[in-house]
């Protein structure tokens, strides 16, 4: 996955004897430009297209600087709260 986007790390976490490989890309500009516009065009299938919508939303906020308001860090705050969560 960095070597298809270009960008963003791949990292071990060793839990219980097995290996699980992490992808994280935390640059707003490739998340911007890169990720975002990826998951649009080829659309999760499963549960984790509603989580997906709320994290673009996150990072569209913050495009907008939103985060940089205590009502925007507020409303930012609640989507995280409900993102991984099945409603």
């Amino acid at each position: 996955m960095k070597t298809y986007f270009g960008c963003g790390v791949v990292r071990c976490n060793k839990r219980k004897g097995t290996n699980v490989y992490c992808y994280r890309v935390r640059k707003h500009n490739d998340l911007m430009n890169k990720i975002i516009p990826f998951f649009e065009k080829h659309q999760l299938k499963t549960t984790k297209r509603v989580c997906f919508q709320k994290f673009r939303k996150v990072v569209l906020l913050m495009n907008d600087k939103e985060h940089l308001t205590f009502e925007g860090l507020t409303k930012i705050r609640k989507i995280r709260a409900n993102i991984n969560k099945i409603s």
